[in-house]
């Protein structure tokens, strides 16, 4: 499923969005445009494989985003930085290769006050099910 850049004009208003077990497959730039009043949203159960960093533009109330059980590999660093009222993020149920592009995240989820359930890694082997904010930055590799 895809959603419209736009479909939000005028709904300002709005203060929770749940687009849970849709079937989106990615979050692009300009598709929450309209939506300054939310609050919270909800993008649990999708196919959702990689989060960028112009992905929430615009959103600068959210205080819960939820990103539970998707195919999350990876999040472009900076990703969050629009979401200045953010005080719980879930990435559990994600499939995050901890390599070295994600290496800034576990930096980020250590440095803010944000409830996050403590996602794990997936991928490498040797990581496999270690919470990212656990994991040393040099651990944080990628082959050459």
């Amino acid at each position: 499923m895809e959603i419209e850049d736009g479909a939000f004009e005028g709904a300002g208003s709005v203060s929770e969005l749940h687009l849970s077990a849709n079937q989106l497959d990615s979050v692009r730039s300009g598709m929450f445009k309209g939506l300054e009043g939310l609050r919270m949203l909800m993008l649990r159960n999708n196919k959702i494989r990689c989060i960028h960093n112009n992905s929430f533009t615009g959103l600068h109330n959210v205080r819960l985003l939820s990103l539970y059980d998707n195919q999350l590999t990876t999040i472009s660093p900076g990703a969050f930085d629009t979401l200045q009222t953010l005080s719980t993020l879930n990435l559990l149920a994600n499939s995050f290769n901890c390599d070295c592009r994600l290496a800034w995240l576990g930096d980020w989820l250590r440095s803010r006050k944000i409830v996050t359930g403590n996602p794990r890694c997936q991928r490498p082997a040797f990581l496999k099910e270690i919470p990212l904010q656990d994991v040393v930055l040099p651990d944080f590799r990628c082959e050459e």
